[in-house]
């Protein structure tokens, strides 16, 4: 536990996350601005640091990680460079479990036991990022494709003007459709907006809504091949065992094939 949250990232820690990383800075300025230091001098907020670093040496495929301006980046400064890195479905990627919260929670658990304390303990900020061979932080990126079909290119005014005019399209479609049936497509647009997931219970219902949404979109012979591709997994999801781990893959094929299909339905691919 720490009161003085800026001094001890300065001069405190063991950890090269703030120094290296601009995102966590401006994340840590921004919680700070929140506690704003009053005339009562007995009074301060106390916090909770929880830092932990995880050895996970691994080359990254060539054309995945590029430099840029560190403007691109929360909380960075124009004019400096910043390395950012793309997970791709091939390629390798550390093997880090963003899904492992045992050591956050055994350490919460003590503070509440030790402070006597039943109430939900607030995060006030989180933040992560890797390091290269030379100490430099690299920030992660995600994406859906395949690092052999990437092609690395700056998009041309013509590129950014067809993908403007697809959407534009896919915008009327939908707005066509929700004066005419508003529930189907409000149920559709929830499914896809998705939101962060923290749990398999999360997980399992946003699968679910996506499914169900797209099979009242499709009709005829194509709901019927939609349902044929995901409806065993659909099973195992819709009544789930006590310790059912949802298959991300899974998500991920039921999310291309969702969008596949809009596409082919509204957009003629």
């Amino acid at each position: 536990m720490v009161s003085d949250l800026l001094g001890y990232f300065r001069q405190g820690s063991p950890f090269r996350h703030y120094a290296i990383c601009c995102s966590l800075r401006s994340k840590i300025d921004d919680a700070l601005a929140k506690y704003p230091i009053g005339s009562n001098t007995n009074r301060f907020p106390l916090f909770v640091v929880l830092e932990q670093e995880k050895p996970c040496n691994t080359p990254l495929e060539e054309g995945t990680c590029f430099v840029v301006d560190q403007e691109m980046i929360t909380g960075g400064r124009a004019g400096e460079e910043a390395i950012m890195a793309w997970q791709v479905d091939n390629a390798a990627w550390p093997a880090v479990d963003n899904n492992d919260t045992e050591f956050v929670n055994i350490v919460l658990a003590a503070v509440k036991i030790v402070q006597d304390e039943i109430e939900v303990i607030r995060e006030v900020t989180e933040a992560s990022c890797f390091h290269d061979a030379n100490g430099r932080a690299v920030y992660p990126m995600t994406a859906t494709m395949s690092a052999n079909l990437s092609v690395v290119s700056s998009w041309t005014s013509m590129d950014v003007n067809e993908k403007l005019t697809r959407m534009r399209t896919l915008i009327d479609a939908f707005e066509a459709k929700r004066r005419e049936d508003g529930d189907r497509i409000t149920n559709l647009v929830d499914a896809l907006r998705l939101e962060k997931i923290d749990t398999d219970h999360y997980r399992r219902a946003w699968y679910l809504s996506l499914f169900e949404a797209m099979k009242e979109i499709l009709s005829g012979h194509d709901k019927q091949q939609f349902n044929q591709r995901h409806r065993d997994y659909r099973k195992t999801i819709g009544h789930p065992k006590p310790h059912t781990k949802m298959d991300m893959d899974e998500f991920q094929r039921l999310q291309c094939d969702a969008l596949a299909e809009l596409r082919r339905i509204y957009l003629a691919e």
